[in-house]
C-alpha cells in the first residue's frame, strides 16, 4: 500500500499526538514542534524568489524525520493488529497480509482492511494512492472469484507479481522473475564498470574482482534467504552461472571458450549458486533464536539451516545475544566530566584497582588494549570489527579479568585514556 507523500504531508498535530502516546517528554515534543512549524522552505527561478513557512510535513533527510513518521505510522500497524489483520511496514511502505480458504472472506476481509488504513490516512491529514496500491492473490488456484477492493470509488489493481523492499514477490513465488530482474540488474552494473578496463588496459584483476564481491555479487545475494530454493533448479543454476563467468573472463583475460569451472578455480570463487545460499544459510542463522519464529524455525526457506547443518557447511552456534535481566548489579557506574578526570583518578580511595581499555582501527586491522596491575594484553580483532565493537570488546575482557581474578567489588569506571 502507498501513501501519498507521507514525509511531506503528515501533519504536525499527528506528529504531536504520537510523540505524547509514546510518552515522549513535553520539552522534548515542544522543542521538535517548533523545529518543524518554524522551518521555511525557498525556490528560485531566473530573477523570481518565493519563501514560504511550512505547514506540515517533516523535513526530507533530517536526522529525525525517519523517528517522527515512525512514531505516526506505529499507530496505524496497532489498530491493524486489533483488527486482526497481519501488518509489516518499513518506513511508508505497508504490506498487509490476508490469508483464507473461501473468496468471499478474503474479499470482504481486504476491503476492510483498505477502509482502515484510508480512514486513518485522512486523520492523519495522509491520502492512499489506489494507483500504486497492488493486490496480489498467491494461490495454486487457477479460478479465483475475488473482488478488488476499492479507496474512493477507485478499484485497486490486481497484479500477478510485486515488489515489495527489493524483493519481487509473483503469485506462484516461483521467483521467475525475481532471478531475472536481479541477474539482469548485475550484468547492467557489470557493463556500466566495464568501461573502466578493457583486455590490455584499466584497472586490473584485483580491482575487478573487488568489485564484483563489493557491488556486483552483493545485489544478487540480497534477500537470499527468502527465494534461495530457486536455485535449485538447473536453469537457475546456468542464470547465476553466465553472470559469474563474465566477471571470470575479465579479470583473467582468458579465452572465451575457457571452461567457468577452472576460471573460478583460478580466481578462488564458489560457484554462484552456493555463494547464494552460504549467505541465506547465515542470515537464516542470525535469525533462528528470534521468538516470533515459533516453532515454525527449521520449516520453510528456514530448511536452509538443516541442510547446510548435513554438509558441515555451517557452525550451528549462532551470535544472538540473549536477554537477561540482571536487577541485583554489584556494581556501581560514574561517568565524570572529561576535565574532572584525573582529579577524580588521583582521589580514589587507597586499594582501588584501577583499569584502563581502549579500542583502535586502521587499516591494517581493529585491536584493543587492556591495561591494570600487573598485565598489559593487546588483542587484535581482525579486519571485520568496528570501533564500537573493539572498545565494547576491551570492556569485556577487562571485566573478565577481574572476574577471573576474584575483585568482588569496582567502584571505579572504566577509564578510557
Amino acid at each position: 500500500m502507498d501513501i501519498q507523500g507521507a514525509f511531506d504531508n503528515v501533519s504536525f498535530r499527528a506528529m504531536e499526538e504520537a510523540a505524547r502516546n509514546k510518552g515522549i517528554s513535553d520539552p522534548i515534543s515542544a522543542w521538535v514542534l517548533h523545529l518543524l512549524r518554524s522551518r521555511e522552505v525557498a525556490a528560485e527561478l531566473g530573477n523570481e524568489s518565493l519563501t514560504v513557512t511550512t505547514t506540515r510535513g517533516c523535513p526530507q533527510g533530517g536526522v529525525i524525520s525517519h523517528l517522527l513518521w515512525l512514531l505516526v505510522m506505529d499507530d496505524l500497524i496497532g489498530s491493524l493488529k486489533e483488527a486482526g489483520f497481519d501488518s509489516q511496514a518499513y518506513a511508508d511502505d505497508l504490506v498487509i497480509m490476508i490469508g483464507g480458504k473461501f473468496d468471499s472472506t478474503i474479499s470482504e476481509r481486504t476491503q476492510m482492511a483498505v477502509d482502515l488504513v484510508g480512514d486513518w490516512c485522512l486523520s492523519k491529514g495522509l491520502n492512499l494512492s489506489p494507483n500504486k496500491t497492488t493486490v496480489v492473490l498467491f494461490t495454486n488456484r487457477r479460478r479465483v472469484n475475488f473482488r478488488p477492493p476499492a479507496v474512493g470509488g477507485t478499484s485497486i489493481s490486481v497484479s500477478n507479481e510485486t515488489k515489495y523492499l527489493g524483493v519481487i514477490l509473483d503469485s506462484k513465488l516461483s521467483w521467475n522473475s525475481h532471478l531475472s530482474y536481479i541477474t539482469n540488474k548485475a550484468i547492467r552494473t557489470f557493463y556500466a564498470c566495464k568501461r573502466l578496463f578493457g583486455r590490455k588496459w584499466g584497472l586490473g584483476s584485483k580491482m575487478i574482482l573487488w568489485l564484483y564481491k563489493s557491488i556486483i555479487r552483493p545485489m544478487i545475494t540480497y534477500a537470499s534467504l527468502i527465494w534461495w530454493p530457486k536455485i535449485g533448479q538447473e536453469t537457475a543454476k546456468k542464470t547465476l552461472t553466465k553472470v559469474q563467468r563474465l566477471i571470470c573472463l575479465s579479470a583473467t583475460g582468458a579465452w572465451r571458450s575457457s571452461p567457468t569451472t577452472s576460471l573460478e578455480i583460478i580466481l578462488n570463487l564458489p560457484p554462484l549458486h552456493l555463494h547464494v545460499k552460504s549467505i541465506a544459510a547465515s542470515s537464516a542463522q542470525r535469525i533462528l533464536p528470534n521468538p516470533d519464529l515459533g516453532t515454525s524455525g527449521r520449516l520453510g526457506h528456514m530448511k536452509i539451516l538443516t541442510e547446510m547443518q548435513q554438509q558441515g557447511l555451517i557452525n550451528p552456534i549462532s551470535d544472538c545475544m540473549p536477554r537477561n535481566i540482571d536487577l541485583d548489579r554489584n556494581f556501581t557506574v560514574r561517568i565524570d566530566e572529561r576535565g574532572n578526570v584525573e582529579n577524580t583518578i588521583r582521589n580514589l580511595p587507597n586499594g582501588t584497582s584501577r583499569w584502563y581499555t581502549d579500542g583502535s582501527r586502521t587499516d591494517q586491522g581493529t585491536g584493543i588494549g587492556v591495561y591494570g596491575p600487573r598485565i598489559k594484553r593487546s588483542v587484535s580483532l581482525g579486519q571485520t570489527p568496528n570501533i564500537f565493537q573493539a572498545e565494547t570488546y576491551a570492556m569485556i575482557l577487562c571485566a573478565l579479568l577481574c572476574l577471573q581474578r576474584g575483585y568482588n567489588r569496582i567502584v571505579n569506571r572504566l577509564y578510557e585514556r
